[in-house]
């Protein structure tokens, strides 16, 4: 399904200790997106990003940027 997405941009920001999903998984889900796309990584010690909501936000926003950019 996320294939299907393109022409679209496509970002995915993932925790470096999501308890839910894996990066493995991830980063196969990202695999099977077409361009344009990004793979981003936070550190943070679970999947709400709990301990590092500063660079979720950093990463939200730079993501909205990107995807405007694609237009």
């Amino acid at each position: 399904m996320i294939g299907r997405l393109a022409p679209l941009p496509v970002v995915a920001i993932h925790s470096t200790r999501d308890e839910f999903v894996s990066a493995e998984e991830v980063k196969r889900v990202m695999e099977r997106a077409s361009p344009p796309k990004q793979l981003w990584f936070v550190e943070a010690s679970n999947h709400r990003f709990i301990d590092n909501t500063a660079e979720l936000n950093r990463k939200l926003l730079q993501a909205m940027a990107w995807m405007k950019e694609q237009r």
